[in-house]
């Protein structure tokens, strides 16, 4: 699984922080995740299987109101059939998740 984040537009990224509740802490990868989005605006996060990389992706599009794409959801697929008409209309961050189907 890889999830891809870019930026449309150039926007100010701020420090993300995420408040939860018996959850793993992913303060250090949110953090990483926001210096590399202020730095470039296509962001990939990288990893095994099972470590996170969702969780961590729906966090971002959370704080940041990011539009999130699962492109394992055939409705999602279908929504990006012509990406064009849908990234138009879109500002801000998105998040490409399973991007490697």
């Amino acid at each position: 699984m890889i999830a891809l984040l870019f930026s449309i537009f150039r926007i100010d990224i701020p420090n993300i922080q995420v408040y939860n509740s018996g959850m793993i802490s992913r303060k250090y990868y949110l953090e990483q995740v926001s210096t590399a989005l202020r730095r470039s605006p296509i962001t990939a996060l990288l990893g095994p299987r099972q470590c996170g990389k969702t969780t961590l992706a729906k966090a971002i599009a959370e704080k940041m109101q990011g539009t999130y794409f699962d492109l394992e959801s055939s409705v999602d697929v279908r929504r990006l059939q012509n990406p064009e008409m849908v990234f138009a209309d879109l500002q801000g961050l998105v998040i490409l998740d399973e991007i490697q189907t």
